[in-house]
């Protein structure tokens, strides 16, 4: 007796199952903003690959975190190979935001990395786990 309550369970769970329409596919990530000649990159961007022309400008806009009782700050990106993309400018904000602009001065690869880290609230702690950022650009 409980196993054909069982199965009958079973088979309506089944039938509700095949008529469950699944979600729409996440949209594909679009690529970076492009403002005056230039490719803008921000927290979302993580994990991407971008190509740009020789000569453009790329700025990395990172946006801090904010938690209950922290901050998750940025560090100052940089660029994994600088003959690629060399530096022009970098700050980190006071309330944790990093900004930094890149030339596209030659033909080739080159990672951008920033890390996240927590700042605490006065009075409370925080986990000691750094957040990377990189993104890959390819330089044409």
């Amino acid at each position: 007796m409980k196993s054909a309550r069982f199965l009958a369970a079973a088979a309506a769970g089944l039938a509700l199952a095949a008529t469950v329409v699944p979600s729409a596919p996440a949209a594909a990530h679009a690529r970076p903003a492009v403002v005056a000649g230039a490719t803008v990159l921000s927290n979302d961007d993580n994990a991407h690959t971008v190509i740009v022309p020789s000569g453009e400008v790329v700025q990395v806009r990172l946006k801090a975190v904010r938690g209950e009782h922290e901050t998750w700050v940025w560090d100052v990106p940089a660029a994994s190979t600088p003959p690629v993309l060399t530096r022009t400018s970098g700050t980190v904000a006071p309330g944790g935001d990093a900004d930094a602009s890149f030339r596209a001065a030659a033909r080739g690869r080159s990672a951008l990395a920033a890390h996240r880290h927590c700042r605490p609230d006065r009075g409370y702690v925080c986990p000691q786990v750094v957040i990377p950022w990189t993104v890959t650009v390819i330089v044409r």
